[in-house]
């Protein structure tokens, strides 16, 4: 058994299941040098789901539900079996990784969206656990274009659907490119349902430029069969070791203009792209986003394929990662875009403290202090960790609007108040794109409560890895949190804000779904009332929602 650093796919996976798995609980289990006997292990085998064979090299990852600490990884031997040692007391994601097997998280109903937590206490050995993995599942088809003939270069993507604060949005989950024969082949897949989405990505070598100003017309992401929206798109099942042939995609036009612009400031010595993405368009517009690389010469760019629309643009380094200055909203029309000058900013480092009560001892050391864009993504956010003091610097914020989470926080601390120069956080987190003077001050308080329980199924037995949502009557996006039922059905939410909260369970629902009031108003009768005051710790029995 191994510890080390997440690389290549495990950082994706560790990121995307913690990200779906409840990251807005705001504490952390936090690892420290245990002796031998202090710590716990996990032990089994890990099988084929169809054919109940052992399974051999299977890539195995141990992280924190929490986020928190150094994920342990080990891989299966010729018998299946696997170990992992040395973990301290806590509740693990336990994710699997093999090419003829589609990446998943134990008792996950769902691939990577969900999964069945594992609650190790000190010095305990869990021994024989069986992980069952499915066999990829393949979707396969060709992408044509309006005159019915093979298109190479298009990307198409196998999509799932997700929440975020409210809004229903499509991640993609595995995706292939077309060849020279417009096939596409997408092998690592889940079982389950999903849309298929086909987007070119590039537009220009395909557009003549158009009469000056003039709509031209130009392939917009569709979605199977030839849908241009999500909402038209035909909803694709496959199953566990199967393929399912013949998803052919005919790919839209629509009409578009061109977007031109400079970017003004950047570095002379650093290279700069621009990605215009499409107003809560969320994950997904990672891959429907349209980008353009910024001439070093002059800074002069060109956005090809652009649909009338709300849009963000927003520049960053040449990967992407780095934001590179504020977030420029466009509203998009029928005639081209000229002349946009986009501004680009020094990022500013931003100073903070966050403190408990004046009698309290508590080290805030590690501490951790994340920024989240209120609109738009941000694949890398700002975030630091503490001093001991609760002094804080995170750098290289972009001028935007942000919720600050805290995480790893001391144990029943919740976030009271957050405060910048005069603003206070609300529903609207806190504005740090005018460069204003100010520091970041956070308030927490020790009185957090906590709500434990455990959700049963229809036969009245605890039910593993389903969804638990605790949902604030107020609605305040801070405050919502969601996990999945231990190997036992045992759940615990900790640090919980004071205040009225709604409790339901699902079998399975779509991650984060729970966030839409619209989705929830079905389910209220269903729901377990808690009224949480400072200090208090409540105990629930809850009836899983069935599929």
């Amino acid at each position: 058994m191994k510890i080390r650093k997440i690389t290549g796919w495990n950082a994706c996976v560790t990121l995307l299941a913690l990200l779906l798995s409840g990251m807005q609980a705001q504490q952390a289990d936090k690892p420290a040098a245990k002796a031998p006997e202090q710590t716990a292990s996990i032990a089994g085998t890990v099988v084929d789901a169809k054919l109940g064979k052992p399974v051999k090299d299977v890539s195995l990852l141990a992280a924190l539900s929490t986020g928190g600490g150094t994920p342990a990884s080990t891989k299966t031997d010729e018998t299946g079996h696997f170990q992992l040692k040395n973990l301290v007391a806590g509740s693990y994601l336990l994710i699997a990784d093999h090419p003829r097997y589609a990446r998943q998280t134990y008792g996950s109903r769902n691939g990577l969206l969900g999964g069945t937590p594992l609650t190790l206490t000190i010095g305990q050995e869990m021994k024989d656990l069986t992980f069952k993995i499915q066999p990829n599942a393949v979707a396969s088809g060709k992408v044509l274009d309006e005159d019915g003939e093979p298109m190479q270069g298009v990307m198409v993507s196998a999509l799932k659907g997700i929440y975020s604060k409210g809004k229903r949005q499509y991640l993609p989950m595995a995706t292939a490119m077309t060849n020279d024969l417009g096939e596409y082949r997408i092998a690592n897949m889940a079982a389950g349902r999903y849309l298929l989405s086909a987007t070119k990505m590039s537009q220009a070598a395909a557009n003549p430029k158009p009469p000056e100003g003039e709509p031209e017309k130009t392939y917009v992401t569709t979605y199977y069969p030839n849908a241009v929206e999500a909402t038209g798109g035909a909803p694709v099942e496959v199953a566990a070791g199967g393929e399912v042939g013949g998803m052919d995609i005919r790919m839209a036009k629509a009409k578009s203009v061109r977007l031109k612009g400079k970017v003004v400031g950047a570095p002379a010595d650093q290279e700069v792209s621009i990605r215009l993405i499409p107003k809560d368009a969320g994950v997904i517009a990672m891959i429907t986003g349209r980008n353009s690389e910024v001439k070093k010469t002059d800074g002069t760019f060109e956005i090809v394929g652009v649909t009338p629309g709300s849009y963000t643009l927003r520049v960053s380094d040449r990967t992407g990662i780095k934001p590179m200055g504020a977030a420029v909203q466009i509203q998009v029309g029928d005639r081209a875009v000229e002349n946009l000058v986009i501004q680009v900013n020094s990022s500013a480092e931003v100073v903070g403290t966050m403190a408990l009560p004046k009698n309290s001892q508590v080290s805030l050391k590690g501490v951790r202090v994340v920024l989240e864009s209120v609109e738009g993504l941000v694949i890398i956010p700002p975030n630091t960790t503490a001093a001991e003091d609760g002094t804080f610097t995170l750098k290289d914020v972009a001028p935007d609007k942000y919720f600050v989470r805290v995480m790893n926080g001391p144990p029943a601390a919740f976030v009271e108040s957050v405060k910048f120069g005069t603003q206070e956080m609300g529903d609207q987190g806190l504005d740090l794109s005018a460069n204003a003077p100010g520091k970041i001050e956070i308030k927490l308080n020790p009185g957090g409560a906590q709500v434990d329980g455990v959700v049963r199924g229809q036969d009245d037995n605890p039910i593993s890895g389903v969804t638990v949502a605790l949902i604030p009557d107020s609605r305040k996006y801070l405050l919502y949190q969601t996990q999945f039922t231990d190997q036992t059905g045992a759940f615990s939410f900790k640090t919980v804000t004071p205040g009225d909260y709604k409790i339901l369970a699902w079998e399975e629902v779509e991650p984060n779904a729970f966030q839409d009031p619209e989705f929830v108003k079905p389910f209220v009768g269903k729901a377990e009332a808690v009224s949480l005051k400072e200090n208090d710790h409540k105990g629930v029995s809850l009836k899983a929602i069935p599929r």
